[in-house]
């Protein structure tokens, strides 16, 4: 499976997530399990970007920019999700990503400085309130980190989904929880198992483009709708 049959897979899922804010009678457990896929997909593919890009700033302006131009798109889910939801997109969340193996490895080996740095990346996303804010950062880290260690990967990756699950307040004694945390860890883990390291088809810009069009699509399918 090469990366873009996962971004695919990513998109995929997000489209299904994001449905149910858009027209609820669509969302059904299918669905929003589904949901839950998207973002390690898309966690795990930042690592991948940075180990292959040939221009490391070129492609950290590539995502801010994305990031930037998604902003008004964001705002038609984030009106329907409310004051609860995040305030800012989820390319925030993978630039904060991004930086923190920026830093992980310009300080190879100085872990007393560039853990407590990476750290503090995750809070700043928490505190701006980005989409999977600290969780989003430190699980785009820990899948650049461990990559070649898959059973450590896959063990670090659910013990974060519930650090993650039990932080919102959901009761992990209730099984939909359990449910929850397998599709947002295990399942996204073990399909990364079968990457072959090759970019497949080349629609990069495509793939960026998906996020804020995608919104902008919903919203006018809903309001024609209604």
């Amino acid at each position: 499976m090469d990366a873009f049959t996962i971004k695919l897979i990513a998109i995929v899922c997000m489209t299904l997530d994001h449905v149910k804010w858009f027209f609820p009678n669509l969302s059904n457990d299918a669905t929003i399990y589904a949901g839950r896929v998207a973002f390690p997909l898309f966690a795990f593919l930042i690592g991948e970007g940075y180990r292959h890009t040939k221009n490391l700033p070129k492609y950290f302006l590539r995502l801010s920019i994305w990031g930037v131009i998604s902003i008004i798109p964001y705002n038609f889910i984030k009106a329907k999700v409310g004051d609860e939801g995040p305030l800012v997109n989820v390319y925030a969340t993978l630039i904060l990503g991004l930086l923190a193996i920026m830093i992980y490895d310009k300080l190879d080996k100085k872990y007393w400085l560039s853990i407590p740095i990476i750290l503090m990346i995750s809070w700043a996303a928490h505190t701006i309130h980005a989409d999977y804010g600290w969780y989003g950062v430190l699980l785009v880290f820990a899948f650049y980190l461990l990559k070649d260690k898959k059973t450590l990967m896959l063990l670090t990756a659910i013990v974060m989904a519930t650090i993650k699950m039990h932080v919102q307040g959901l009761e992990l004694t209730n099984p939909v929880v359990w449910v929850l945390i397998v599709f947002s860890s295990a399942v996204p883990v073990v399909a990364t198992f079968f990457y072959n390291g090759e970019r497949g088809f080349k629609l990069k810009h495509v793939f960026y483009a998906f996020y804020p069009v995608h919104f902008v699509v919903l919203e006018i399918l809903s309001r024609i709708i209604k």
